[in-house]
């Protein structure tokens, strides 16, 4: 049955010479895999840029019961970047948290949170100005919890310094290499609990900072989802903020 719904594009690989398999997240159907004709020839360059990581799209797709790859009827963007596209910074935003929700977001059903989540990601980080963008992606990485359901309780206090990455807290235990984070990477944590993110740029001002709370997010994901996996474009990240 033909249906219209919206998705954001998440992964593709390759299917054949010609053709990819694409997940995207819809609106109306949750994640959803497609096999899309013609996106590795020469005449496939249009569909090939609307499958970009994040693409906001407009979508008539064939909806079959029970079965796990579908196709899709006709697609345009929904969304047009202009900032995303074309800033290095933006675009490696997007291609690190697009990696991420691949790899977290497993939903096929309909979930208006997730999907809304998704939208005012790309709404703010087309649009943000120069210097809320330098934390946007260690935000979306902690609000991202709250909708997977394991977002972090902040009990920090004098008492309880260190986050404990299983149990999702704060408590008195050392520091230990794999599960439990070092007192200043659990201030940060407790500070980014704390605060509104516009409020972030005054205790994450540097590099170090930045890298000190990405990595502890991601330790987090690690200890809360199984066999997370490598996020490939982490470097690529890094070595830009």
């Amino acid at each position: 049955m033909l249906q219209a719904t919206q998705g954001f594009v998440l992964n593709t690989i390759k299917y054949s010479e010609t053709s990819v398999i694409a997940k995207i997240y819809t609106q109306h159907f949750g994640l959803r895999a497609y096999i899309i004709n013609g996106v590795r020839n020469t005449k496939g360059r249009a569909k090939a840029a609307m499958l970009q990581p994040l693409n906001h799209l407009d979508l008539v797709v064939y909806e079959r019961e029970n079965k796990s790859i579908n196709r899709i009827k006709e697609m345009k963007f929904a969304t047009i970047y202009q900032n995303i596209t074309f800033d290095v910074k933006r675009a490696s935003i997007a291609l690190f948290l697009t990696e991420v929700f691949h790899m977290v977001i497993k939903e096929e059903s309909a979930n208006n949170n997730l999907f809304n989540f998704l939208h005012q990601l790309v709404l703010q980080l087309e649009n943000c100005d120069e210097e809320s963008l330098t934390n946007l992606h260690c935000f979306y990485l902690l609000e991202l919890t709250q909708l997977l359901g394991f977002y972090p309780t902040n009990n920090y206090s004098s008492s309880t310094p260190f986050f404990d990455l299983k149990e999702g807290n704060f408590t008195d235990l050392i520091p230990a290499k794999h599960r439990i984070e070092g007192k200043e990477e659990s201030f940060i944590l407790h500070q980014m609990l704390q605060h509104q993110y516009a409020g972030w740029q005054h205790f994450i001002k540097n590099r170090l900072q930045r890298k000190m709370a990405l990595k502890s997010l991601l330790n987090f994901y690690n200890w809360q989802i199984e066999n997370l996996g490598k996020i490939n474009s982490l470097n690529v990240l890094e070595k830009i903020f």
